[in-house]
């Protein structure tokens, strides 16, 4: 089974890295103090926003990792002054590293908040903020460079997309660090190419689920990486808890539904094998 998107070569990073060190040598124009992008502006994410990401590191020459992420926006909500914001995201990765050689998939849940929306961006660190219309569909971009005694980092923010590139170097080039947002999903808007997050070979151990499309407007794919555990019933719950949706019996390894009746909002879904059960929250647009 391989999923339909392409993975980036490292020539299709290196446009992009290349893209970006070009701008940050020639391209920003010197902007004043109030042309800087709040925190609230670069944070400015929408329910089902999805960002794909490829990470890298290496430390000292003899370790280091590979790393396919994507992130999705699955709920959002303000605190009661208006001043925070906090997000539920979903994150997909696809790891390799020194410690642990074989690609492992992990999937986790988290909560992120942002507050002081309106102080700006890193205010004390950006050197500057520009348009280009080739980059980030015209967004608004912040350059943040910071130096301290054996280390140095550049950043890139960008409206509505946060942080959109890190290089970090330490301890005299020993350490290095960099995370680049090579595709955004936003509402219609996409730049960049999407990556492949998700394979599987004959050397792919891992016995993970995968959804797709997440977010979805009526069919979804539910497809096991194990193809030797069946699927058995799959159940879809309200956020208040009613059953919503049934399957069963079911006894293959991948199946398509579609909840095109479905109010548009946040779901949990509940897979059942032979192994036991897990659940996926999904979003119905």
């Amino acid at each position: 089974m391989k999923a339909s998107t392409k993975k980036p070569t490292m020539k299709n990073c290196n446009r992009v890295i290349c893209q970006i060190s070009i701008f940050v040598i020639f391209g920003f124009k010197f902007l004043c103090g109030q042309d800087i992008s709040t925190i609230g502006e670069i944070y400015d994410y929408e329910i089902g926003d999805e960002f794909h990401v490829h990470s890298t590191g290496n430390y000292y020459g003899s370790e280091g990792f590979i790393a396919y992420i994507s992130y999705v926006v699955m709920d959002k909500y303000y605190g009661q002054t208006n001043d925070t914001i906090h997000y539920e995201i979903f994150r997909r990765k696809l790891e390799q590293s020194s410690w642990e050689p074989n690609w492992t998939l992990h999937e986790i849940t988290f909560q992120y908040t942002y507050w002081d929306l309106d102080s700006l961006i890193e205010s004390e660190y950006v050197d500057s903020a520009a348009i280009v219309p080739e980059l980030y569909n015209g967004r608004k971009m912040n350059y943040v460079y910071q130096e301290e005694y054996n280390w140095h980092s550049h950043k890139i923010y960008v409206e509505g997309c946060g942080m959109v590139y890190r290089n970090y170097q330490g301890q005299t080039g020993y350490v290095l660090e960099t995370d680049e947002t090579l595709y955004f999903k936003k509402g219609e808007e996409e730049w960049g190419q999407p990556i492949l997050l998700l394979s599987y070979d004959n050397n792919f151990s891992s016995k993970e689920i995968l959804l797709y499309p997440n977010p979805t407007n009526g069919y979804l794919t539910i497809d096991l990486l194990d193809k030797s555990t069946p699927l058995e019933k799959i159940e879809i719950y309200s956020s208040q808890g009613s059953l919503r949706f049934q399957l069963k019996p079911i006894n293959r390894d991948r199946a398509t539904i579609n909840i095109q009746e479905l109010e548009a909002g946040s779901y949990f879904m509940k897979i059942y094998t032979n192994e036991g059960i897990k659940t996926h929250k999904i979003i119905k647009t």
